[in-house]
């Protein structure tokens, strides 16, 4: 097992390498929180990024040493998304706030601007 900070390992991201600001942010964030943090997307093959209905500048998309910048987590309890998206905010620039799950990335290129919520559809 490959430990990337005290709560996130290989297990957490099976495909790719999480960037270290990606991991710095989210351990961050799980110390904040006091809770389990749950991944449920992070790299990406360009076509499972197509299977899944990725964009197609995803920062699920792994460079070509197989680091990533982005990932889903998991939030699907209303009584605490507002809490863990305070908590997020404080640490990522890029959120993305969906129905059962928030995205988080550390992209920081003309591609993704920073500073920026959404919110999607699952």
């Amino acid at each position: 097992m490959i430990s990337y900070s005290e709560h996130f390992s290989d297990a957490d991201f099976p495909v790719g390498i999480p960037h270290p600001l990606l991991v710095s942010a989210l351990e961050s964030a799980r110390v904040a929180y006091q809770k389990p943090i749950v991944v449920t997307s992070g790299g990406r093959t360009p076509e499972h990024n197509t299977e899944v209905g990725g964009v197609e500048k995803s920062t699920h998309l792994m460079d070509a040493t197989g680091t990533f910048k982005g990932c889903d987590i998991k939030c699907e309890d209303d009584g605490e998304r507002f809490v863990l998206l305070g908590i997020l905010m404080q640490r990522f620039k890029r959120i993305g706030v969906y129905k059962k799950h928030f995205h988080v990335d550390v992209a920081d290129d003309m591609d993704h601007p920073l500073w920026k919520v959404w919110v999607g559809e699952d």
